[in-house]
C-alpha cells in the first residue's frame, strides 16, 4: 500500500507515453462525429481502428458509451477556449474543511483481467489508485491541491492534447492535500464512489468535496483500464484499452462486456472496503480509528452505479447503495437487493437541433431507457427483500449535470446536449443534498424531508418513494 505525496515528482514516465505530443482532438470529435475511437483500441504498434456510429451496439449501453467519449472530447475542445483565468468549484456546503490523499493499492487475490494480452501481464495483480475526501483540519498555512495533481494532468496533456493542461491548471478545487483529519467526531461514515465509464473520480470533485464538508469520508475509485489514464506513484502510466471498452459486434456482446467490467468494478469496491477496514486498524496510519466501517455506502454514476448495486447484492457491509443515472448490469436484476437503494436519474430528452444526426439517432434509440430503469427498478425488488427504495428524477438534467462537467464546460457540451437546460451548480447541490439526505438517513438515521415528499425548494426533482426502516442504529456523536 503507497500513500500517493501530491507534492512529490514522479519518476520519468517518457518511455510509456508516446514520442510527441497526441494531436488536439477535432471539434467533430466533440459533436460526436465519427472519428479514431480511443475506447475501443489503444494506441500502440497495430493502429488504430474505426469506430463506425451506425452500427448497432444496443441503445443503452451504446448511449452512455458515445456520450463518455464526446463528453472527454468536448472537455478538450473547450479547454481552448479562454485566457486560462482560474476557474472556482461551487464551495462545500457543510461545516467540515476538506482534506485530499490518494492511494495505491494492489489487490494480492485477484488477477489483473484487462491487462493487454502481448505485455504478458495477465498474471499481474489488479491494481486501483483510490482517492479520498474527507472532514478535515488544515494548518493555518495550508495550500489547496490541484484539480489534477503531479503528473496526472501532464500525462492527460500529452493523451488529449498539449493545450489542455494550461485550464485543469486553473482550476481551484476546497481540499488540502494530506490535512489532519478532524477531531469533531470520533469517527466518520464511509461511502466509497465508483466513476462512469472513461472517467477519474476527480470528475466529481464537486460531489466529493460537498459530501466531505458534512462528514463523510468518501473514496473515489480510478478503474483501471476504463479511466482514460491512471497514473501510479512510480511513474507508470494505465491508459484505457480495448480489452476494457465494450465491442460492437452485437448488442450482446456489449451487454456481456459491460456485465464483465461491472463486475470486475464491483470487486474493486469490495477490495476498497477491506483496505479501509485495514486504514482503519493500522494504528500508523492517519485515518486509524476514524473511519465507522460499520457504515458504509456505496454509490456511483452510470456504470458505477450499477457496480454500487451488485456490490450491495454480494456484500453485507454495504448498509444502502445509490445508482446515479445508470442502468444494470451483473446478477442483480436476478438477486435483488435488501438494502435501501436510491436511483438519481436525468430527464429522458432528445438532442438539440445543432447536434449531427449521427448523436441524434443515438438519442432516438435510447428512447426506451426509462422503460429500461423501470424494469431494473421493478427487478431489485420483486427479486429481493428491499428495506426501502427511492427514484429520484431531475428535470432539465443529462447524464453528464451529475459531474464537474456541469460547472467547467458547459457552453460546447450544452450545445451538443450532454447537458440539460439546468443551471450547472444547481443540479450538482440538488444531486449532493439528495444523495447525502439518503444516506444520512439509512447510515445516521437522520431524516431528511427531501425523503418525504415534493419539495419546494427544489421543484424540478420528482420522487417516487417505498419506505421502510433505517438500515442501521445512529451511531453516537452523530
Amino acid at each position: 500500500m503507497t500513500i500517493v505525496r501530491e507534492q512529490d515528482t514522479a519518476r520519468q514516465i517518457r518511455q510509456i507515453l508516446p514520442a510527441g505530443p497526441t494531436a488536439p482532438e477535432p471539434l467533430a470529435r466533440a459533436l460526436g462525429v465519427p472519428v479514431t475511437c480511443p475506447v475501443a483500441c489503444h494506441r500502440g504498434g497495430r493502429g488504430e481502428q474505426r469506430l463506425s456510429l451506425r452500427r448497432t451496439l444496443g441503445r443503452t449501453i451504446r448511449a452512455f458509451v458515445v456520450l463518455d467519449l464526446a463528453a472527454g472530447a468536448a472537455l478538450a475542445v473547450f479547454l481552448v477556449r479562454g485566457s486560462g483565468q482560474p476557474v472556482v468549484l461551487p464551495n462545500p456546503t457543510g461545516p467540515y474543511a476538506v482534506g485530499r490523499v490518494s492511494y495505491d493499492w494492489v489487490d494480492p487475490w485477484r488477477a489483473e483481467a484487462f491487462a493487454p494480452r502481448e505485455t504478458g501481464a495477465r498474471a499481474s495483480k489488479r491494481e486501483i489508485m483510490v482517492w479520498l475526501w474527507y472532514p478535515a483540519t488544515p494548518g493555518p498555512d495550508a495550500s489547496l491541491g490541484a484539480y489534477l495533481p503531479g503528473q496526472w494532468g501532464k500525462v492527460l496533456e500529452r493523451v488529449r492534447g498539449p493545450f489542455l493542461w494550461q485550464r485543469f491548471d486553473s482550476i481551484r478545487v476546497h481540499a488540502v492535500p494530506e490535512a489532519p483529519v478532524s477531531t469533531a467526531q470520533p469517527s466518520y461514515p464511509v461511502l466509497i464512489f465508483s466513476t462512469g465509464y472513461g472517467r477519474l473520480p476527480t470528475d466529481y470533485t464537486v460531489l466529493a468535496e460537498d459530501l466531505a464538508s458534512h462528514g463523510y469520508v468518501v473514496a473515489g475509485i480510478a478503474n483501471s483500464y476504463s479511466a482514460p489514464v491512471v497514473v501510479f506513484p512510480d511513474g507508470r502510466v494505465v491508459k484505457r484499452i480495448r480489452e476494457a471498452a465494450l465491442p460492437e459486434a452485437s448488442p450482446e456482446a456489449a451487454k456481456r462486456a459491460a456485465d464483465r467490467l461491472v463486475m470486475v468494478w464491483a470487486a474493486d469496491v469490495i477490495f476498497v472496503m477491506n483496505q479501509l477496514e485495514n486504514l482503519n486498524a493500522d494504528p500508523t496510519n492517519p485515518f486509524n480509528g476514524r473511519l465507522d466501517v460499520t457504515r458504509i455506502g456505496v454509490f456511483g454514476h452510470a456504470l458505477g452505479g450499477a457496480a454500487a448495486a451488485e456490490v450491495c447484492s454480494r456484500d453485507a457491509r454495504a448498509k444502502a447503495g445509490l445508482d446515479i443515472d445508470g442502468w444494470l448490469f451483473g446478477d442483480v436484476r436476478k438477486v435483488g437487493l435488501k438494502q435501501p437503494f436510491m436511483y438519481i436519474m436525468s430527464e429522458p430528452a432528445a438532442f438539440p437541433p445543432l447536434v449531427p444526426s449521427v448523436l441524434r439517432r443515438f438519442a432516438e434509440r435510447s428512447e426506451g431507457a426509462p422503460v429500461d430503469v423501470d424494469r431494473g427498478i421493478d427487478s431489485i425488488y420483486r427479486n429481493g427483500e428491499i428495506q426501502a427504495g427511492y427514484h429520484v428524477t431531475i428535470r432539465g438534467a443529462r447524464h453528464f449535470n451529475f459531474s464537474d462537467s456541469a460547472v467547467l464546460f458547459s457552453p460546447i457540451m450544452k450545445a451538443t446536449g450532454m447537458l440539460g437546460p439546468i443551471e450547472g451548480a444547481r443540479g450538482l447541490r440538488i444531486t449532493s443534498d439528495y444523495v447525502r439526505a439518503f444516506f444520512d438517513k439509512y447510515l445516521s438515521n437522520v431524516d431528511s424531508p427531501l425523503l418525504a415528499g415534493p419539495s419546494s425548494a427544489y421543484p424540478e426533482v420528482s420522487l417516487d418513494s417505498r419506505a421502510g426502516p433505517p438500515a442501521v442504529a445512529p451511531a453516537a456523536g452523530n
